[in-house]
């Protein structure tokens, strides 16, 4: 499994992202994106209707899947890797 997480170096959530991203015994790779219309990057997001950063991808299997944003990447962290975040919190 990996996580690929998509923002700007300017995005507090993005900042949020990467940082549970550590904790989570999983790869992942972060790819800033800039706001330059014409970044390809930033046309795929756009065409996707994805307007906002972070977007976060995971890819297990072979197959790529959208979890969202922040909160729906939070979420789903916290549900599938509960434990291992137990473990952060009581240091």
């Amino acid at each position: 499994m990996k996580l690929t997480i998509i923002g700007r170096d300017d995005c507090p959530y993005c900042t949020l992202a990467v940082d549970m991203a550590k904790k989570l015994p999983i790869d992942h790779e972060y790819i800033k994106v800039d706001r330059e219309p014409s970044n390809p990057l930033r046309q795929f997001l756009i065409s996707q209707s994805l307007t906002s950063v972070p977007q976060v991808f995971v890819r297990e299997h072979g197959r790529s899947a959208h979890l969202g944003g922040w909160t729906e990447f939070n979420n789903w962290a916290m549900t599938k890797y509960a434990k291992q975040l137990d473990m952060f919190d009581a240091v």
